[in-house]
């Protein structure tokens, strides 16, 4: 399984990026990667663009209000598996967003070409989305597969 992470920092009120997290739906609007998402009730069908191809999948969703927290995992699709979370946490005077997945590809002598790319379209999109929702952010830590400059 390959492992991502993202934190990033930002001043928005917990509730409204909880919110806007839950709001899966506006997701292409804020990520030029993902290409749709079609919420229905507790799932949603992925979309996002990779190579010039597209990726697929549908995923459970499970949202805990109290925790500011959002659960996924992939209940069919293009992975092997894909699960993770979204978590924002208050500290101090900023909010702190963690976005963690872990997934498998079906290609496993190529998962150490494909995954880091896959991995970097995933984070890339998560940081837009966060960006979209809370405006400014700084990234605080983030897997190595987000190797972009613009975002460090």
């Amino acid at each position: 399984m390959t492992r991502i992470a993202l934190h990033i920092e930002t001043r928005c009120s917990p509730d409204k990026l909880y919110k806007g997290l839950c709001d899966s739906g506006r997701f292409p609007g804020l990520a030029k990667e993902i290409v749709s998402i079609e919420p229905d009730g507790d799932d949603s069908r992925w979309d996002i663009a990779f190579r010039g191809k597209h990726v697929r999948w549908t995923q459970q969703d499970t949202r805990h209000p109290a925790a500011h927290k959002i659960t996924f995992e992939q209940t069919e699709g293009a992975f092997v598996a894909l699960s993770g979370k979204w978590q924002v946490e208050p500290l101090g005077t900023e909010i702190v967003v963690a976005y963690q997945a872990e997934f498998r590809t079906s290609v496993p002598h190529l998962a150490g070409a494909i995954d880091p790319m896959i991995g970097r379209v995933l984070l890339r999109a998560a940081h837009a989305v966060v960006v979209g929702i809370a405006g400014p952010a700084r990234v605080v830590t983030s897997s190595p597969a987000l190797n972009d400059p613009a975002l460090a």
